[in-house]
């Protein structure tokens, strides 16, 4: 008697159960990848509205120092340095402030770029080229007529960062109510 052997119970794996499971572990790789790569591009968006919301702060704090100043010093103008830095009839003149210095910009929407130095921002073409770009102006709260120095008046701070994300524009506009009544 022959004895017959069975002929599929011995086989290894077909093409197709291979081609099935190498499809199925491409997927439980290529999930978490993609995954990974939002969050990567996600953490990337949210530090750079970190850094363009401190660099605001930093200006706001400036502008806000300077009044004070100005105002516990009696000086002629509690605006003092930052006259000019309004919107006047001709166009809306821009300034910056750093902790550095405060500097007068271009009338019209200026770019003033921010460079990435060993100190930290600024504008002297010291250290990387940013991505971002600072200015702010000085308006009357609700108005865009220019804000005088005169005693006991509200003046309306407006401070903004602007940059890019690839060909998305950001931009964080920062303001604040100023006077020269001591706080």
């Amino acid at each position: 008697m022959l004895k017959r052997h069975r002929q599929g119970a011995k086989r290894g794996f077909t093409l197709v159960e291979t081609l099935v499971a190498i499809a199925i572990i491409m997927i439980a790789i290529a999930g978490p990848l993609v995954i990974a790569a939002k969050a990567l591009t996600v953490s990337l968006y949210s530090r750079d509205q970190m850094i363009g919301s401190y660099l605001a702060q930093e200006s706001m704090e400036v502008i806000k120092n300077t009044v004070d100043n100005n105002v516990a010093s009696n000086a002629a103008s509690w605006l003092s340095t930052l006259d000019g830095c309004d919107n006047t009839s001709q166009g809306i003149y821009h300034c910056d402030a750093s902790a550095v210095s405060t500097r007068p910009v271009a009338t019209g929407n200026p770019v003033y770029p921010l460079y990435l130095g060993a100190s930290g921002y600024n504008h002297d073409s010291i250290g990387s080229a940013s991505i971002f770009s600072r200015y702010f102006y000085i308006s009357l709260p609700s108005s865009d007529a220019p804000c005088l120095a005169v005693s006991n008046q509200e003046c309306q701070v407006h401070v903004v960062v602007s940059w890019n994300e690839g060909t998305v524009p950001n931009e964080i506009d920062l303001s604040s109510e100023i006077t020269d009544a001591i706080r």
